[in-house]
């Protein structure tokens, strides 16, 4: 009789085991994009009316885990985008590196980069992360 209730626990053991262990798996790797998402989002944000032309994500969604790449057209001049890009990835960066944003900073490698349109005027705006990956 008490070979039977051992094989009974041993069984439930095989069932909840890997379901705990899905669960926490499951539960870091949303944590984890949660705060690469909210860190790119801050350090890499879209300039205002600005169309998005290209974007590639390599995990769940765009500047989360993994790599993306974001490309952006503005009619606007290419100083005025570089002037704004600069203005709010420093702001952030500095913030981050002095405040309780340390880890999550230091999880993403993050950039963007302003060039001229060719064919017209305005602005090409390059976002790129690469976090906790």
């Amino acid at each position: 009789m008490a070979s039977k209730r051992n094989w009974g626990r041993f069984l439930l053991s095989i069932l909840i085991i890997p379901l705990v262990l899905s669960v926490c798996i499951s539960v870091s790797v949303i944590g984890m994009d949660s705060l690469c998402y909210s860190t790119n989002s801050q350090l890499l944000p879209q300039y205002p009316e600005a169309t998005i032309v290209f974007e590639q994500h390599s995990f769940l969604r765009a500047f989360g885990m993994g790599d993306t790449v974001m490309i952006l057209e503005t009619d606007d001049e290419l100083e005025t985008v570089r002037e704004w890009q600069a203005r709010k990835f420093g702001s952030v960066a500095r913030a981050a590196a002095q405040g309780s944003g340390r880890i999550a900073f230091s999880m993403t490698d993050a950039n963007y980069s302003v060039i001229a349109l060719d064919d017209r005027p305005g602005s090409q705006i390059t976002l790129s992360s690469a976090c906790a990956g």
